[in-house]
């Protein structure tokens, strides 16, 4: 089942409670997948744009003299392969790399997002392992791996445990510390900037 019919299954059995004898609008299904498959159906957080702006200048002006001086940034979700054309809709320059093809063939420094890691392509979901040992497979040569995710279980321990090193994005500041314990945490991504220059 390709993420068209996955969600046309969730969006009729989701409004068919409160649907006439006629059923769903003939509309409903297409129009809901149209919208939430570009930036109409999102919003990015204030400091997106402006991290991925500093990102850009940092790449621009380093001399290979930073451990994040070519930095390869990947997105992976346990979402579907609406993902990369959302993310470029919303204003950032994603990279066609993907599991299962030529990671060389599709890398381009200025970038954004050089690749997103979708579970649907790789087969495993967050906060399975196999998920980023994939995404380590695709990078070859690198020696540090840094996860960014809002999700204590599924993005921040799932990384450490793939031997990942992990920051929690906070933004709510919805975790304890005795859920997180002394591990790193920012609440917006311009303090991972300041933390990687």
């Amino acid at each position: 089942m390709n993420p068209s019919q996955w969600w046309s299954n969730i969006i009729h059995a989701t409004f068919r409670p409160f649907s006439s004898e006629n059923g769903l609008p003939e509309r409903l299904v297409p129009d809901l997948l149209t919208h939430f498959s570009s930036a109409a159906g999102y919003r990015l957080y204030p400091d997106v744009l402006p991290f991925f702006k500093s990102l850009r200048q940092m790449k621009s002006a380093s001399h290979g003299d930073s451990a994040w001086s070519e930095p390869i940034v990947g997105v992976i979700t346990n979402s579907d392969d609406r993902v990369p054309s959302i993310l470029s809709s919303l204003g950032l320059q994603v990279g066609l790399w993907r599991h299962g093809c030529n990671s060389q063939a599709s890398f381009k420094a200025e970038d954004d997002i050089n690749f997103v890691i979708l579970s649907y392509d790789v087969g495993f979901e967050k906060p399975d392992s196999e998920i980023f040992d994939t995404t380590k497979q695709m990078v070859p040569g690198r020696a540090r791996f840094l996860h960014i995710g809002d999700d204590l279980q599924n993005d921040f321990f799932a990384a450490k445990r793939a031997g990942w090193e992990g920051i929690l994005l906070d933004r709510e500041v919805e975790n304890s510390q005795e859920n997180v314990g002394p591990s790193p945490r920012i609440t917006n991504l311009q303090e991972l900037a300041s933390r990687i220059y």
